[in-house]
């Protein structure tokens, strides 16, 4: 059977840890050009190795994807070999698992540079040749802590919130192409385990296996995938929306601050239906 990733080109980011490897071998079986990217030399080097040097792997890169015009050479070497690009997987680095008061300013920085603006230059230097030949599927990878925070996540939840904003007005902006763009938070056994003091003993593991998240990725990445701007938790096995909505509220009359005490149960409401599909949607629901 010929599949439809045949021949199509995708690019992998953090292509070593388990997800990226497992989208790797999903897609080289499917017949697809693959091209990995990871910041550990070795390990990617490693990752090859295991894909037995698959001839459909046409490029691999440890470049550091957020020195200037980095990200733009890396995707310009690819379309040198006569591709374009189809799919950008974005994944997410390795985390910083620690409270706000024991990162140094450098860790920040890193941490933020890593995921969040890696995650941008990447998908800026693809769209020119998406935008060229007319279709495209960008997956981004965020997290639920982005959306509802996480202990000794801070950072990361910081990044992850920024990719999911930024995939969103990203979306918005390409409403009229056929290049699609979501977001999506895997939880794998090891994130789950981050969540907890301790690992859960009881926890059926292979439900956080990388194997559960391909499916989704693929269907994201297809040509039958009509989303676009969503945000979805992969999750034990689970997918399920993740979304943004807001409430009816109170509306302000002077300038007394005792009034927004005495009024929470109207501001932080969770019975009012409107979904927002962008931001300025939100005014729908002020009659002002």
């Amino acid at each position: 059977m010929i599949s439809e990733f045949s021949q199509k080109v995708v690019v992998i980011t953090c292509a070593t840890g388990g997800l990226g490897r497992a989208y790797s071998e999903y897609f080289l079986l499917r017949g697809a050009k693959v091209v990995l990217h990871d910041a550990d030399r070795a390990a990617l080097s490693a990752l090859r190795k295991d894909l037995g040097d698959h001839k459909n792997i046409i490029l691999s890169s440890s470049q550091d994807m957020t020195i200037p015009d980095a990200a733009k050479m890396f995707v310009e070497n690819v379309t040198d070999y006569g591709w374009g690009v189809d799919v950008l997987v974005n994944n997410s680095p390795p985390q910083l698992i620690s409270g706000l008061d024991s990162i140094t300013p450098a860790e920040a920085l890193s941490s933020l540079n890593d995921h969040l603006l890696t995650t941008i230059l990447m998908t800026q230097a693809v769209l020119e040749y998406m935008r060229a030949c007319g279709e495209g599927r960008i997956i981004s990878t965020a997290s639920a802590a982005g959306a509802f925070g996480a202990v000794g996540q801070t950072l990361f939840s910081a990044a992850c919130a920024g990719i999911v904003g930024f995939m969103r007005s990203l979306s918005l902006e390409l409403a009229a192409t056929n290049i699609r763009v979501n977001s999506i938070a895997p939880m794998t056994a090891s994130d789950h385990d981050n969540y907890l003091a301790s690992p859960d003993p009881l926890l059926d593991r292979s439900l956080y296996d990388p194997s559960t998240v391909v499916p989704v990725v693929a269907y994201l990445a297809s040509k039958d995938c009509q989303l676009s701007g969503q945000f979805l938790s992969v999750t034990g096995g689970r997918v399920a929306h993740i979304f943004t909505s807001t409430v009816a509220g109170y509306f302000i009359h002077g300038e007394d601050h005792a009034q927004i005490g005495a009024n929470l149960s109207a501001i932080l409401a969770t019975n009012y239906p409107l979904i927002p599909e962008q931001a300025s949607d939100e005014l729908l629901i002020i009659d002002v």
